[in-house]
């Protein structure tokens, strides 16, 4: 998550997210993270990515959608892999 120390809604996305019990780290460093910003067409903050997903206008829903989405293809991944290595 790109995020500024002034910027409002960035505190509270980060407030959720410890609340939530949700891991992230926070860069600070636009340099780090601008082509990212810039394939996912934005320079608004906060800016949050999760896998090889960009967020825009994050929300803690938007982001816990996401993450479930990432955890149940992965398990799916799993589970395809551990069938085909019964075969």
């Amino acid at each position: 998550m790109y995020s500024l120390s002034s910027c409002s809604k960035c505190l509270a996305l980060k407030n959720q997210l410890e609340k939530e019990g949700i891991k992230f780290k926070v860069i600070d460093d636009i340099g780090a993270i601008q082509d990212e910003m810039y394939k996912a067409n934005t320079m608004s903050i906060p800016f949050v990515q999760v896998g090889d997903e960009y967020i825009t206008e994050p929300s803690i829903t938007k982001i816990k959608e996401k993450l479930w989405i990432l955890k149940t293809e992965h398990l799916n991944q799993y589970k395809i892999i551990e069938i085909m290595s019964l075969l």
